[in-house]
């Protein structure tokens, strides 16, 4: 990845620039969050200014089971939620209220991205639960979550004052943000994603101007333009 944020693969297991710190033998912390070590190579989901997936230095070619399939990994890469709730999945991929029908092809869908995975890259990368599903986080690293968790904790740090470390992690921000978010993509979800990930870059490109234009004034004491009511409020 290009400029200051660096990914180093650590027994399989993906280690920012923004910190990694080990807990032991089977986990570390990365972005506040514990993420178990997994025998399988890390996968990195490009999602930011288009969709590509790697595992290491290799381009992975997916044959996607079908639109659907594709249309339900697309609506997991938004880093929004930690999950998504199985009747919003099923809206993804249904044109009305989640059925006992769409909820069958759903688990469908689910059994053939799978299968999908098993076969490119010996594992299947989608959790699934009774509360909902979700990408491995062991396994997979998303740019977009990536670029939210770095502005959000750039967000966190003016709030408390820490100019420096919130520059830091607004320039990792802008770094990893190299587009619109799966700008091949439809449906409401990635709509709705879009355009908050298009707005918080919105917010962090106005931070680091105003930080070159005044780097004596402290960035907790500006205001932001363009700032939705989320980001907003992580700076009050």
């Amino acid at each position: 990845m290009p400029g200051g944020i660096s990914l180093l693969l650590f027994a399989g297991c993906m280690v920012t620039g923004t910190g990694g710190k080990a807990l032991g033998a089977d986990c570390w912390m990365i972005g506040g969050r514990i993420v178990m070590k997994t025998t399988a190579e890390n996968i990195l989901v490009r999602s930011l200014g288009g969709f590509c997936m790697s595992q290491g230095s290799r381009r992975l070619e997916l044959k996607w089971p079908s639109e659907k399939g594709r249309a339900i990994f697309s609506a997991l890469l938004c880093p929004m939620d930690e999950y998504l709730h199985w009747d919003r999945l099923c809206r993804v991929i249904g044109n009305g209220a989640p059925d006992a029908e769409v909820r069958q092809d759903l688990n469908h869908e689910l059994r053939l991205l799978a299968e999908m995975f098993r076969e490119v890259v010996g594992c299947n990368l989608v959790v699934v639960s009774n509360c909902g599903v979700w990408l491995d986080p062991g396994i997979v690293t998303v740019d977009a979550r990536l670029f939210r968790d770095a502005a959000c904790n750039g967000f966190a740090a003016m709030a408390q004052g820490d100019d420096k470390r919130a520059v830091r992690l607004f320039r990792e921000a802008g770094l990893l943000y190299r587009g619109p978010f799966l700008p091949e993509d439809a449906g409401k979800i990635i709509h709705e994603t879009r355009v908050e990930l298009a707005e918080l870059m919105e917010v962090v490109a106005d931070a680091l101007s105003r930080e070159y234009r005044s780097s004596c004034r402290p960035l907790s004491t500006r205001k932001f333009a363009a700032a939705p009511s989320r980001i907003a409020a992580l700076t009050t």
